[in-house]
């Protein structure tokens, strides 16, 4: 099974100490996206995939 983490919109949130332990885990995973244009005031076409 292929398991995704759509972090869109909190995913940004998690660069800050507090809300990092929202992605506890997250090294499990087979991909993550997090969507940067959404809070971290970057340009519309970023979008950050692993």
């Amino acid at each position: 099974m292929w398991v995704h983490v759509d972090a869109a919109y909190a995913g940004s949130a998690c660069i800050c100490p507090e809300f990092r332990h929202h992605l506890n885990g997250v090294e499990l995973v087979d991909s993550l996206s997090l969507s940067p244009h959404k809070w971290l005031l970057s340009g519309l076409d970023c979008c950050c995939c692993g």
